[in-house]
């Protein structure tokens, strides 16, 4: 992929995973020189907006609850003291879970918390969870909601994992939510807006809490498609009568109190297009203005816990206070953008960690974002419980986006 972009081939990794073998990207490279095709006509989907009572938080069953986020939702519900209880559904053993929780939260808080977390391990693919027939019913006559925050969260892949992943696994908790007769959370992604009208690509458009499809590019992504169909899935539920809720998140950082950021940040792709920028060492005018929502995980999943409290049925949980590239890395030299695009090219020894970069370069000379995510329902319903977002500091919550790391780290 860095060979294409060397020679101005524009391909993105989407496309690049997409089409593996050589003669697929030839045939990838030659469409993209011809004229684009006019897309097919679609209807918009707007989700009608339901009178919800606020959840019952006090008995969680939580699917992802040892990932990144998870933890802090965990902790938040705590904190908050609107959970007393919480079953942990996770692939791994009991003891790797509170291992995972002691490195991103400490071990004073799993031991003052470890009597009111239940951690079994579970397969989101069996249709009791990979529980026995006894576990699985005490459980479900137990909670009070279920939160469905599992999901594989990388941009690029195979279809198929995807749709098993983030899809399949919803409609197994879903079905759980179904059998305990209590509310269903599920855990998505503010990415779902897209970046451009499919029909009209330079027409700049806003996707709020009760869109759904509003033509934007979501099927040139994998990950963003299967959580798109996951949204569908949770709405049809809806439908038939079943409590949803759907958290939308923004970009997660580092935490707002101390900067720490996920443990596996090498999978986090705006944590790689970072790296790839101190790597070439310059800022590209074509980046240097360009505004990020970043969200610090803590307040997100504080954002999270509350909203549920209230009635709001679609959140769109993202800190208000975009950073530019610029503000973030106030500390390195702005080029034109043919002056990084030569520097860039010359560099190889750390392709791996420029990968991520290419591919936001690519993206943007074939096309810049024209989509605008709002968010002014959530906030207007945060504002009831009292939240408000923290003015995002470069050194604190992007701490280890700032910091130069080699890929094996």
């Amino acid at each position: 992929m860095t060979e294409y972009y060397r020679r101005d081939w524009p391909m993105t990794l989407e496309e690049f995973y997409r089409s593996p073998s050589l003669n697929q990207q030839r045939l990838l490279l030659r469409q993209a020189a011809e004229l684009a095709v006019t897309p097919e006509s679609f209807t918009p989907q707007k989700i009608t907006p339901a009178v919800q009572a606020p959840v019952n938080l006090d008995v969680v069953l939580i699917s992802g609850g040892s990932g990144y986020f998870g933890l802090h939702l965990i902790q938040a519900l705590f904190d908050l003291k609107l959970s007393s209880r919480i079953f942990v559904l996770s692939r791994q053993d009991r003891s790797v879970v509170f291992e995972k929780a002691a490195q991103l939260l400490g071990q004073d808080w799993v031991t003052k918390h470890q009597a009111k977390l239940v951690c079994l391990k579970a397969d989101l693919h069996d249709p009791q969870l990979g529980l026995s027939a006894s576990a699985y019913a005490l459980i479900t006559s137990q909670i009070t909601c279920v939160i469905h925050s599992a999901a594989e969260v990388r941009h690029y892949g195979q279809r198929e994992q995807f749709l098993r992943a983030n899809v399949e696994a919803t409609e197994t908790m879903l079905a759980a939510a179904r059998q305990a007769h209590v509310p269903f959370i599920h855990v998505s992604t503010l990415s779902l807006c897209g970046t451009v009208l499919k029909a009209q690509p330079q027409q700049p458009a806003v996707f709020t809490e009760t869109d759904l499809d509003i033509g934007q590019n979501w099927q040139d992504n994998l990950y963003i498609e299967s959580k798109f169909m996951a949204e569908q899935r949770v709405l049809a539920a809806r439908d038939e009568g079943l409590p949803v809720r759907i958290l939308r998140l923004g970009r997660l950082v580092g935490r707002h109190t101390d900067g720490q950021f996920q443990l596996a940040y090498q999978d986090n792709a705006f944590w790689r297009i970072c790296q790839g920028l101190l790597q070439v060492g310059m800022l590209p005018a074509a980046l240097a203005e360009m505004s990020v929502e970043v969200s610090a995980v803590d307040e997100c999943a504080r954002a999270a816990a509350l909203i549920c409290t209230t009635t709001l049925c679609v959140a769109h949980l993202a800190n208000p206070h975009p950073l530019t590239f610029k503000e973030i890395f106030y500390d390195l030299p702005q080029v034109s953008d043919a002056q990084f695009q030569q520097q860039l090219k010359t560099k190889q020894k750390h392709d791996a960690l420029l990968g991520s970069l290419i591919e936001e370069m690519n993206a943007l000379q074939k096309q810049p974002p024209q989509i605008q995510a709002d968010c002014t329902l959530t906030l207007n319903a945060l504002r009831q419980v009292e939240f408000t977002w923290s003015i995002p500091d470069p050194d604190k919550e992007l701490r280890s986006h700032r910091s130069k790391r080699g890929e094996s780290e």
